[in-house]
């Protein structure tokens, strides 16, 4: 007998959610324990050539109504989470949907819920389908058997009296969702994704994060017209999604009153040439003209400089041939852009350089809260130079070197600090955080390199002193300990640490075979480790200048990494102008940190709910998160940056 199926063919970026209830009063003698099959038809042929049009597998879970990953979940022998990453050609996932208080449903006694979700995990081309089948049952003999079948019908014929109620929904309903009172003011949340990838899958975990937790009356979208077309550059992209929210905005006629942007990877670039967009083509007061307030801008682990400086000679060069198409230009700082209406056409520069210029300098400083996300480790696609801006407070950092070796950071909440350029401790390029309480200091203990005199330090260490400043908390009215001025005569002991460099082909390997959350970390928040170890406000009110080489004209052309490093720094000082203050976080995640920062797949990548919490209870929930310093306080605290 089975008393549900169903068969679905998945796209790129295609899913399936199942709300499966079982009434008991519905059945003579209701069964202890149901069983799912979810079986990929494919042939298992496919294998061989899923690297060109691939993979034809597909990512499932299924959760009891009842389970929320912050609560301990308690179950026994059989687990009732249960969560495969890829399904592959010919194979199965199996499980049993246990009656019990779990699954029952809280307001209707003798009715039991489950939730399933089952996501293509197709990655470039839109071309390809993978097809899987679906069956509830009280007999897993006979689920095998049907599935078996190769000329099965599209869906068993259903009677009133069956005991199994499903509700169906793809990916683009689940989506289409809308606010929850659509009277009221609307909150709407942009989330872009990045290359290789989509929003509507990738990013569905956020989705639903913030829509059951934020306090506004949110309204969560994303453009799905840029997925298997991300390597066609970064301006093209965000012409899209800024002309797709503009058509938005405009067909809820003046009821969205607040604009927050969340992009992951690629898509913080895309969305900020998005934001540059729609001011060119509807004016620079387009936002204020519509009474629209900029609340937040969100990046997670997005390569606002390029990656130009992470990836190897060879990599680079084979990005700006035009491997990556011209979205690999764009982040090598190979391609070059016209400026937009500028004066004088036949000045070109990098595009990753002109993207912060105006209009888009001042629609930064517009948004209540500026966020980045970045892993501290384990993420060589996009590593923490680029995804922190560049600067980070390196004394306030311990060894980078030691996350992976001591994961205990921090256990208590953590304060959120805002740096400035004084005081003993420095803004850095790559940085990791020493805790600021005494436990802190005791778990996670820094390896630094020290220097008694500026004229000691050796190259590397004077480039990263230069990009460093200071840090003080905008929860604390004190502010009086953050304005000593450091000069250059000073004898003190610096103490920093100059960060690891990430392997890129190695996180290319983690997303492939990467490592999944255990049962204990699924069901018991007490044994996860705190992800968040750093957390602090940014501001300058002068931006760091790396010192010029003494090297001739000549030996420049040797120099390849100084002249990476100074494109970098002039990007970063233009995300860092006055009055624009960063709150930048940085966690600490296995690998693959890429997708796991994001929670690409909810319990495949859920070593990464830690970031998304903190997200949205900061960000998205009302009172949650602490408000940087206004601007006018930040300039009076604020110290000019050593000079070297």
């Amino acid at each position: 007998m089975v008393w549900y199926q169903d068969k679905h063919q998945l796209h790129l970026g295609d899913g399936c959610r199942y709300h499966v209830q079982f009434d008991a009063s519905k059945t003579a003698t209701p069964p202890s324990v149901l069983y799912l099959r979810i079986k990929n038809t494919e042939r298992s042929g496919v294998r061989a050539v899923h690297l060109l049009s691939g993979p034809f597998t597909f990512y499932c879970h299924v959760v009891p109504v009842n389970y929320d990953h912050r609560v301990k979940f308690n179950q026994g022998e059989d687990p009732e989470v249960k969560f495969k990453y890829q399904v592959k050609p010919g194979k199965s996932f199996n499980m049993k949907l246990l009656l019990n208080a779990n699954s029952e449903l809280r307001d209707r006694p003798g009715v039991y819920q489950w939730d399933i979700d089952i996501l293509s995990m197709i990655v470039i081309s839109k071309r390809p389908t993978v097809t899987y089948e679906m069956v509830i049952g009280p007999n897993p003999a006979e689920l095998k058997m049907v599935t078996s079948i190769s000329s099965q019908v599209e869906s068993a014929p259903k009677l009133e009296t069956d005991p199994i109620t499903v509700k169906k929904l793809h990916t683009d309903e689940i989506w289409a969702t809308p606010p929850r009172d659509p009277s009221k003011d609307i909150h709407l949340v942009i989330l872009t994704h990045g290359i290789f990838s989509n929003v509507t899958d990738d990013l569905l975990y956020v989705r639903d994060q913030i829509v059951e937790h934020a306090t506004d009356n949110v309204l969560v979208r994303g453009y799905e017209g840029n997925r298997g077309k991300t390597e066609r550059g970064v301006e093209r992209q965000g012409r899209r999604v800024g002309a797709y929210v503009l058509e938005l905005i405009d067909s809820y006629h003046g009821r969205i009153t607040k604009l927050s942007f969340i992009g992951h990877s690629l898509g913080g670039l895309v969305q900020l040439y998005a934001i540059k967009y729609m001011l060119l083509s509807r004016g620079d007061d387009y936002f204020t003209k519509n009474n629209i307030e900029l609340d937040n801008f969100v990046c997670l682990a997005s390569p606002l400089l390029g990656i130009l400086t992470e990836m190897s000679f060879i990599i680079s060069w084979f990005l700006d041939l035009g491997s990556l198409g011209k979205t690999g230009r764009d982040l090598t700082l190979a391609k070059k852009h016209s400026l937009w209406g500028g004066e004088d056409d036949t000045t070109s520069r990098p595009f990753l350089e002109t993207l912060p210029d105006e209009p888009l300098e001042t629609a930064l400083r517009s948004f209540n809260h500026r966020t980045v996300y970045a892993n501290a480790v384990n993420d060589g696609i996009v590593p923490l130079r680029t995804s922190a801006i560049l600067y980070l407070d390196y004394g306030a950092l311990g060894d980078v070197n030691k996350i992976k070796e001591n994961q205990q950071l921090d256990t208590a909440k953590h304060d959120v600090t805002k740096v400035t350029t004084n005081d003993e401790h420095q803004v850095e390029e790559v940085p990791y955080e020493s805790s600021q309480t005494e436990s802190q200091d005791a778990t996670l203990e820094a390896s630094p390199i020290k220097r008694r005199l500026r004229h000691d330090m050796t190259r590397k260490e004077l480039r990263v002193l230069a990009m460093s400043g200071r840090g003080i908390d905008p929860n604390s009215d004190d502010s009086s300990e953050f304005t000593s001025d450091r000069t250059d005569d000073d004898e003190e002991e610096y103490t920093f640490n100059i960060p690891p460099k990430a392997s890129s082909v190695q996180s290319a390997l983690n997303s492939l075979i990467n490592p999944v959350p255990s049962m204990s970390f699924v069901t018991d928040p007490s044994s996860r480790d705190p992800v968040i170890f750093h957390d602090k406000y940014y501001c300058f009110k002068e931006t760091p200048q790396i010192p010029e080489s003494k090297t001739v004209i000549m030996s420049r052309v040797f120099q390849n990494k100084d002249w990476k490093l100074k494109k970098q720094v002039k990007i970063a000082s233009k995300y860092h102008s006055a009055g624009c203050t960063w709150r930048k976080v940085l966690v600490n995640l296995p690998p693959d940190a890429h997708n796991n920062i994001v929670v690409r797949r909810r319990f495949a990548n859920g070593f990464g709910w830690g970031v998304i919490d903190h997200m949205t209870e900061n960000l998205f929930c009302k009172n949650a998160g602490s408000s940087p310093p206004p601007a006018k306080q930040t300039e009076e605290i604020s110290n000019s940056p050593p000079k070297l």
